[in-house]
């Protein structure tokens, strides 16, 4: 025969088997136990799925959710110091955006800015094979930016596509990959640059020698 005891205690003879009844404590007791020993198979389990995710994303998120300052060239633009004025130098990078058969969008010499259409990159001259490109790597736009400094201007040149494609603005361009055609144009734009520059001195420094001397 069942004896009284103390509350969430049942006593019972020897032999028998009965189900005891628990008091609300000893019940958030038991629920707790289980819920930890539940959380840790659980974080054991899928643990290596979490890190797995987490290495996948981690070169992809920065890219995804930062913005570029569109006053500033973009980071990883090629950068030269040529010993010429920054309006001679935007005027020789609309000249190399133009030999290239492309389209000027926006050219501002009191800001020292000049930059291209936006073009598929196909439809310029490069050895790079493009039939693997994302869409969104085919569509680039060339962009020159110019300081005045020391003796000279320094120039960035650079090419941009849009890596979130028609969704991105100018804040979310990014510099073209290293391997990326729109290099191989970008660097025969600079070349040129420099060569008309170059020829441009010269062709100053020969009328300045035929100009004939003040008077005395």
């Amino acid at each position: 025969m069942d004896q009284p005891g103390s509350e969430g205690t049942t006593f019972f003879k020897a032999g028998e088997v009965r189900r005891t009844k628990c008091s609300y404590h000893e019940r958030q007791i038991r629920h707790r136990w289980w819920l930890s020993i539940a959380s840790h198979r659980f974080a054991a389990r899928y643990s290596h799925f979490a890190v797995a995710i987490l290495l996948l994303a981690a070169p992809i998120l920065p890219g995804c959710v930062s913005a570029r300052n569109i006053q500033e060239p973009i980071s990883g633009a090629i950068e030269v110091t040529l010993p010429d004025s920054t309006r001679h130098v935007i005027e020789a990078a609309e000249s190399a955006i133009a030999d290239e058969g492309v389209g000027i969008e926006l050219s501002d010499r009191k800001r020292g800015f000049v930059e291209s259409e936006i073009i598929d990159i196909g439809a310029v001259r490069a050895m790079a094979d493009r039939s693997s490109y994302h869409p969104a790597e085919r569509s680039v736009r060339f962009r020159f930016w110019t300081r005045p400094t020391f003796g000279g201007t320094r120039l960035s040149a650079e090419v941009v596509y849009r890596f979130m494609g028609a969704n991105g603005g100018r804040a979310m361009e990014r510099m073209v990959p290293s391997d990326h055609a729109g290099r191989e144009v970008l660097a025969r734009m600079i070349t040129r640059i420099e060569i008309r520059l170059r020829e441009g001195r010269e062709s100053r420094k020969q009328e300045a020698q035929k100009a004939p001397p003040p008077a005395s």
